[in-house]
């Protein structure tokens, strides 16, 4: 039995984790602008960060006491659907995130990169079919919006719930699966072996979590008063460990670059080709980086070539125009 819980504490100490959580994001973010390696791994792991700190609103506007007015559970009611809006964007936009890292590892000549291309895709459409799916569920079904109590929870239908449980599970097994095939293919060290294999085990984090939300709300874990409240906190810190399993993997080799004694180049840790300015450089598969090739010359060669020809094209063209003129002569 859980008693009443008060709603302060837990307000506080889920407010710092999901600040901290945003807090990731915000560094993974710069670290990776300031290497000039923004790709849209990290543009996709911006998206939770701006719905952690819609959250943390939505925590300090909804665990407080409302009174029995039409007004107050009509807030009620707004904050539910917001609430479980967000829940749905930055659970699954951390998946897609973590996908997209898949895709950045992956070379573009590969036979597997359309297959990553399309998990992403369809965890993309997952998230809309989910997202949709609840609100529209909770939207028919309005007893719930009735109930007496501070927290209105929507239990959408017991299909989205189930479909909700197994996208979870299978997307975040194929997060931990493809890496890992991946990795066989990859000529490293042993060292950086073992930081490859670390680094995408962080989606086994966000599996843990799934699973343990869904003991806690399917398994009849929590009874009591406090119940309630207890697992909307476990919600939250859902969302908090796949925002930070999300970072993770760019933050652990930003701190494997900046204390290990081998010396790398920071910009080879991924395969996916990248441009900056007029330069175009294509990053090898090799995690160190140091097989990078810089085509400069090509560039200038072809630029060169382009120049030649348009020279060509207008001596030629002064010369046709000086031939007519002798002819009319």
């Amino acid at each position: 039995m859980i008693p009443a819980q008060p709603y302060l504490p837990w307000k506080v100490v889920i407010t710092i984790l999901h600040v901290i959580a945003a807090s990731t994001s915000v560094l993974r973010v710069d670290y990776r602008r300031r290497t000039r390696r923004l790709w849209w791994d990290d543009y996709a792991a911006i998206v939770p960060a701006v719905f952690e700190c819609v959250k943390i609103a939505i925590i300090w506007l909804r665990l407080r006491s409302f009174d029995q007015s039409e007004d107050s559970r009509q807030l009620k009611v707004a904050l539910s659907f917001m609430n479980q809006t967000c829940f749905g964007i930055i659970i699954w936009w951390s998946r897609i995130s973590l996908a997209l890292a898949v895709v950045r590892i992956t070379p573009v000549g590969s036979k597997a990169r359309p297959w990553v291309i399309g998990l992403t895709c369809a965890f993309i459409l997952n998230f809309i079919a989910i997202v949709l799916g609840m609100t529209v569920t909770c939207a028919m079904s309005t007893a719930w919006q009735y109930a007496k109590g501070n927290i209105l929870i929507c239990g959408p239908s017991y299909g989205v719930n189930l479909a909700s449980v197994i996208t979870d599970i299978v997307g975040d097994l194929l997060l931990v699966g493809f890496p890992m095939y991946r990795l066989r293919c990859l000529k490293l060290q042993s060292a950086q072996r073992r930081l490859v294999l670390l680094v995408f085990s962080t989606s086994v984090l966000t599996l843990v979590a799934v699973v343990a939300v869904a003991i806690v709300s399917y398994g009849s874990v929590f009874k009591g008063p406090g119940a309630l409240l207890v697992w909307v906190m476990t919600l939250n810190i859902e969302e908090v460990i796949s925002v930070i399993a999300c970072n993770l993997p760019v933050l652990v080799c930003w701190g494997y670059r900046t204390f290990s004694s081998v010396d790398d180049d920071a910009s080879g840790d991924h395969v996916t080709p990248h441009w900056s300015g007029a330069t175009t450089t294509f990053m090898s598969p090799d995690i160190s980086g140091k097989h990078s090739q810089t085509f400069d010359n090509v560039a200038e060669k072809s630029a060169s070539d382009v120049s030649f020809t348009t020279r060509i094209g207008m001596q030629g063209g002064e010369s046709d125009t000086k031939v007519q003129k002798d002819t009319i002569v």
